[in-house]
């Protein structure tokens, strides 16, 4: 049988034991469930445990279930398009291997991050900054608090004046907002603040796009932000056009599937498209949107497993293995 080589269509399975592995979106087995926590595959690799309770055993699997990169980190993260994987090793420090596991980039960091596809990573050395892929630092450590690069090339960051601001990829501050809380960047370009509890969104010149006047606020995703009015969670658009009124009892953001999660009154979950339409009735106990494009993971009344985006029960995820 041919490897499935798009990890979207590689879904976490379990056994009775709780060892993981992976089946394809018809439940067929792809890697069998012996590992004690496997992460996703990243550009073919993801890293998995086979021995329980020890701090050593971490390493990267193949798309074939074989060892690429044998046991040996104390933690291990995803690999980059750039070839590189934040890893620990056994002095408790992270560092950078690449695909045969060679650690290119030495272990020296208190924390260490994926790199972007700009070629640069986050690290924690008492102080945060970013390198590149050599290791050279690219921006020096000097903030007490730095989140990744939004898509719009800022990153939020907290220097040692308590002052939160915004740096550009030459570490340049290139904003300061003057709120009583300010978020980091979200996909779409906007930011979060508040203002006296209230919540609002900015644009990247700082400038109010969604003055603060809601409860609460979440990042605009797929054109639409969840709002919270009056203890009840509807949606607004870019411009702060309530769009789907505020009838549910909470909900998520909308994902790439184009699906948010709504709650009713009984805390039962479905989902509602961006109409506001509700195209999986409430009737699940939790409901997860953000792993797969066209896969949910779902619960309901004690069974574990995916569905289609129509509310159709695919697979169990515990098989009998």
């Amino acid at each position: 049988m041919p490897i499935i080589t798009d990890p979207y269509h590689w879904l976490p399975i379990e056994n009775a034991g709780g060892q993981q592995g992976y089946a394809d979106r018809d439940g067929s087995i792809l890697i069998a469930p012996r590992y004690y926590d496997i992460g996703r595959f990243c550009f073919g690799l993801a890293a998995a445990i086979i021995v329980p309770h020890r701090d050593d055993s971490l390493g990267y699997l193949g798309m074939d279930g074989q060892w690429q990169i044998s046991p040996r980190f104390y933690s291990a993260r995803d690999f980059a398009a750039c070839g590189l994987a934040a890893v620990t090793d056994g002095s408790y420090l992270s560092g950078y291997c690449d695909r045969s596991g060679e650690l290119v980039i030495p272990a020296q960091f208190d924390n260490a991050y994926d790199f972007d596809e700009h070629g640069m990573a986050r690290v924690d050395k008492g102080q945060l900054g970013y390198i590149d892929t050599s290791g050279a630092w690219r921006i020096p450590p000097r903030y007490e608090k730095l989140s990744d690069f939004a898509a719009n090339g800022l990153a939020r960051a907290r220097d040692e004046d308590e002052r939160v601001l915004f740096i550009n990829r030459n570490g340049d501050t290139v904003l300061t907002p003057d709120f009583d809380s300010v978020f980091h960047f979200g996909p779409e370009g906007l930011a979060l603040v508040v203002q006296d509890g209230r919540y609002g969104l900015i644009d990247s010149q700082g400038a109010e796009v969604v003055t603060p006047q809601y409860d609460d606020l979440a990042d605009l995703r797929q054109g639409l932000a969840r709002v919270e009015i009056d203890g009840r969670y509807g949606f607004i658009n870019r411009t702060g056009e309530l769009v789907i009124a505020a009838r549910f009892a909470d909900a998520s953001s909308f994902m790439p599937c184009g699906l948010a999660v709504v709650y009713d009154a009984t805390g039962r979950q479905g989902c509602i498209d961006r109409s506001g339409e509700l195209v999986i009735p409430c009737t699940f106990d939790n409901i997860e949107l953000d792993l797969y494009p066209d896969v949910l993971e779902a619960s309901r009344d004690g069974r574990n497993g995916y569905i289609d985006l129509a509310g159709n029960w695919l697979f169990d995820r515990q098989i009998d293995a």
